[in-house]
């Protein structure tokens, strides 16, 4: 560049005089960074406006090559912008974990999902924490009274997490013996869960959620003497501040029974009770009741009143009776305490209703027609609303199931002490309503919308020539005259037992064999002796 400047220091030509301008212009760029040479491709090159021709590079003299100017670049086996394998596998482990980990808390989360969905009840703690250890290893080594259960039963308080209120007790029992992994009814026992027995439940509280349903088993009151795995964070283990509850049954020693048979001792009877009355202390009945109790009841009463009331007897129902989801066969609990409201004809439970539809079923299949006839479990219609997932899904498994009979009946039990009837008649779209409450009336029904719908579920699969919506038909039926509506229960069985008898004779109209006329005390009794007989012959 000097070589085109004049004696006065100035450059004359001015096309150089431009080229002079723009270097200058293109060194200031280049120390800010907003120009950058690439090889051959300078300022110079740049400010000229052409190229350098191959081989040669301006401004250093006539042999200077591209390769001794510029130095070539150290040639490597990785492409510009690409990975090299030990970067890629660092990366992919890296990604790995994250993905691993991510996959772990959704899976949580649908696993809390899905036993939500099931009508399951997650226990808060274990929804915030499902994984988290509930011990550092810093912490106190002082012993844990719930590890492995103890070795003695402890008194305890059976509770629920209310949001707004906090723990609520539900339920006292006895923490039992127990080890990770045990089976409890069929279902290994949780982390952070223990074995629990339930003794005494809450008056209001028998419709409380089990944690983990079994057996067809959802709520408390179903299980009372029996045991189920519960949050151990909601149990309370306490010896002096349990519910109030009755005393314990005095323990009776009597020669009734010779092995397993069965004596008719109504004499020995009379004369306990003329000896100490208030030694009957199980189930306990007046003398003059039991006196005039039919032969069965004698006996069902003597082989039980020296046992605890807290004795069960498991009856265990065919997988081909009640049509549970997933083939799951159903096991009733009947307690001592539902044979002493049974004799003592106050309000039965479920577990009564149970062994009557297995009677039934008996007499159905002795006549051959186990393919007319079918039945609803009444532990689960009663949860539509306890748990309507549940319920939903049964009626819908049980009615696809029992598609090719003609009549299914469904025994309800609308609350604590009020029991309904429907048979649906397939063959005609037709559900007839039996209500032993003398304004008995369709709106009162909370299972309608749902067995409405899943029998037009049916027709739809079906696609046949049968009606797709369920007519609904109230039946004239015995209305019960007792006011605390105790004997609903009983008038369910028997318009049960009359439906059958009906089917059994070919009868179609079953509104036409029903009056509003109550049921004697003796039609009544007749069920009860019936449901003891069986119950003796065939569930002991």
């Amino acid at each position: 560049m000097d070589g085109r400047k004049d004696k006065n220091g100035n450059i004359p030509n001015e096309k150089t005089k431009l080229v002079v301008e723009k270097l200058n212009e293109l060194r200031e760029k280049e120390k800010s960074g907003e120009f950058v040479s690439h090889g051959s491709h300078d300022i110079l090159t740049e400010a000229l406006g052409n190229p350098d021709h191959g081989g040669h590079v301006r401004g250093v003299g006539g042999k200077a090559t591209l390769t001794s100017v510029f130095k070539r670049k150290r040639r490597c086996n990785q492409t510009e912008g690409m990975l090299t394998i030990k970067q890629v596998e660092e990366i992919t482990n890296f990604l790995t974990e994250q993905v691993r980990e991510q996959t772990r808390a959704e899976m949580r989360v649908v696993t809390l999902d899905i036993l939500k969905s099931c009508g399951i009840q997650v226990p808060k703690d274990l929804e915030v924490n499902m994984n988290v250890p509930t011990r550092s290893s810093c912490q106190s080594v002082d012993p844990d009274p719930f590890a492995n259960g103890s070795k003695e039963p402890i008194p305890c308080d059976i509770l629920v997490l209310e949001e707004s209120s906090g723990n609520r007790v539900v339920a006292t029992g006895t923490l039992l013996k127990s080890v990770p992994g045990e089976l409890v009814h069929g279902v290994p026992l949780l982390e952070d869960h223990v074995k629990v027995k339930i003794l005494y439940v809450v008056e209001g509280e028998e419709n409380t959620p089990l944690p983990l349903p079994f057996f067809g088993h959802e709520s408390l009151g179903e299980i009372k003497g029996s045991w189920a795995q519960w949050p151990r964070s909601q149990v309370r283990l306490s010896i002096e501040n349990l519910i109030d509850q009755p005393p314990p049954p005095k323990k009776i020693r009597n020669n009734l029974m010779e092995g397993k048979k069965l004596v008719d001792a109504g004499s020995a009877v009379e004369s306990r009770f003329n000896d100490n009355e208030e030694e009957l202390a199980p189930f306990l009945i007046g003398k003059d009741m039991f006196l005039a109790l039919p032969n069965s009841f004698k006996q069902l009463y003597n082989l039980y009143k020296n046992r605890d009331v807290d004795f069960s007897v498991d009856v265990d129902f065919e997988e081909d009776i009640l049509y549970y989801p997933d083939k799951v066969s159903f096991t009733a609990y009947v307690f001592g305490d539902d044979l002493k409201k049974l004799l003592n004809m106050e309000y039965i439970r479920t577990s009564c209703v149970d062994i009557w539809i297995r009677f039934l079923q008996n007499e159905i299949t002795k006549n051959k027609l186990q393919e007319e006839v079918g039945f609803f479990c009444p532990h689960k219609l009663g949860l539509v609303k306890l748990r309507p997932s549940i319920h939903t899904k049964y009626v819908n498994h049980s009615i696809t199931k029992q598609s090719t009979k003609k009549y299914i009946l469904a025994p309800i039990r609308q609350d604590k002490y009020h029991w309904m009837l429907v048979v649906i008649c397939l063959e005609r779209g037709e559900a007839f309503f039996f209500d032993s409450m003398a304004d008995g009336s369709l709106e009162n029904l909370h299972t309608k919308g749902s067995l409405s719908v899943a029998y037009r579920t049916l027709m739809n699969m079906d696609k046949g020539s049968r009606k797709t919506k369920l007519t609904w038909k109230v039946v004239k039926c015995p209305r019960s005259q007792q006011v605390g509506l105790v004997e609903s229960g009983y008038y369910v069985m028997k318009y049960m037992d009359q439906t059958v008898s009906l089917v059994l004779k070919k009868e179609r109209d079953f509104q036409k064999h029903f009056t509003l006329e109550a049921y004697t005390q003796e039609i009544i009794d007749d069920v009860r002796e019936r449901w003891c007989r069986f119950f003796i012959d065939n569930c002991l």
